[in-house]
């Protein structure tokens, strides 16, 4: 089965989409709402393998940048426990 360039490129342009659009929707469900302004965005991990996340405001108005975890209770904290979070 040959592919002309055309068709090749629609595959790769709809293959790039789409896993651009999952990993958007991966991202977006772990948001965690710490008030009705609030909210905490997923970060990296840590080389223990404890999601990072990072404060933003829905209304913009500035928050302070730290870094926050989630504990295995659904908890936030800034301390990072690898034993304990999720």
């Amino acid at each position: 089965m040959q592919l002309s360039f055309r068709s090749l490129l629609k595959h790769l342009t709809f293959l790039g989409v789409s896993l651009l659009l999952s990993a958007c929707d991966a991202g977006r469900s772990e948001v965690v709402y710490l008030t009705d302004d609030l909210y905490l965005l997923p970060a990296t991990k840590t080389e223990k393998g404890c999601m990072m996340y990072h404060p933003h405001s829905k209304s913009g108005k500035p928050v302070y940048q730290v870094i926050y975890f989630r504990l295995k209770d659904g908890s936030v904290t800034t301390a990072s426990d690898p034993d304990n979070c999720r």
